[in-house]
């Protein structure tokens, strides 16, 4: 085959087009290669449940994630059910940064939600006072709520009940220690349950300042509301400024000071 002048610089011609896309690829690949990372920005960001993290700072997302559509888990705060906590934290991010949705009707039905804000219970909002017949439950709650208490305690104890949220995690060494102290049978007059008793005071006061304080109380309530509908009306007359000091609880189950027991004694 005989190439002529025009096809011979024409071959010429794409060999040189070749060598120089392949060189500049290579070329391109090397510098990539010898290039840091970009720096990710929201590594160390820690944002709350309703932001999201861009550019190295939190915003408030404006819708939650779908995931949360999945949970269907309602919060009672303040009167007010929340389709889920991310919704309640995307409310409270609006609100604190002046932002025009803070309160949206369509969402969150007017309710202007803060740092101060507390979950009442994990469920949609109930008259709870139309489901308290407290002349009829007075006599008895006391020894009920005490007995749910330690029922509270036992399934902890075992891992089977998701609501431990109330109490520390422990080894199972540490809970066959406490077994013996808040497993003892309760009777109608709360004979026994000083030991019980002292053990839920010391897990709710969390910051060891010698009384419940409302978010710690909160722990409580979130558990055990809507189901023990009394529970507010029992605990009324022991709190005190939002709080309940460590005297006013054993009163509230009229415990004599002398059954129960100090915090040193829970590991």
């Amino acid at each position: 085959m005989i190439w002529t002048r025009h096809q011979l610089l024409l071959v010429v011609f794409m060999l040189s087009v070749l060598t120089a896309v392949r060189s500049r690829s290579v070329y391109d690949g090397l510098q990539a290669w010898d290039e840091e990372p970009e720096e990710d920005k929201c590594a160390d960001v820690k944002c709350s449940v309703g932001e999201y993290c861009k550019d190295g700072k939190c915003h408030c997302y404006d819708f939650c994630p779908g995931d949360w559509m999945n949970h269907h888990s309602k919060i009672c705060v303040d009167g007010y059910t929340y389709s889920h906590t991310c919704d309640l934290y995307r409310n409270i991010c609006y609100c604190r940064e002046g932002d025009p949705r803070c309160g949206d009707e369509r969402y969150f039905g007017g309710h202007r939600a803060d740092t101060d804000s507390i979950i009442r219970y994990f469920s949609e909002c109930q008259e709870l006072t139309t489901k308290c017949n407290w002349a009829v439950q007075q006599r008895y709650f006391r020894y009920q709520f005490i007995v749910w208490l330690q029922q509270l305690i036992r399934s902890s104890n075992g891992g089977s009940d998701p609501r431990n949220v109330l109490l520390r995690p422990r080894s199972p060494h540490d809970w066959l220690t406490l077994d013996s102290i808040v497993s003892k049978t309760i009777g109608r007059n709360g004979e026994n349950s000083g030991p019980l008793l002292s053990f839920v005071f010391c897990e709710l006061d969390v910051d060891k300042s010698g009384m419940i304080e409302e978010r710690e109380l909160a722990m409580l309530t979130q558990v055990a509301l809507p189901t023990l509908a009394c529970l507010e009306i029992f605990l009324g007359s022991c709190i005190s400024g939002r709080t309940i000091s460590r005297d006013a609880w054993f009163n509230c189950f009229e415990v004599d000071s002398r059954d129960t027991m100090a915090c040193s004694n829970f590991v």
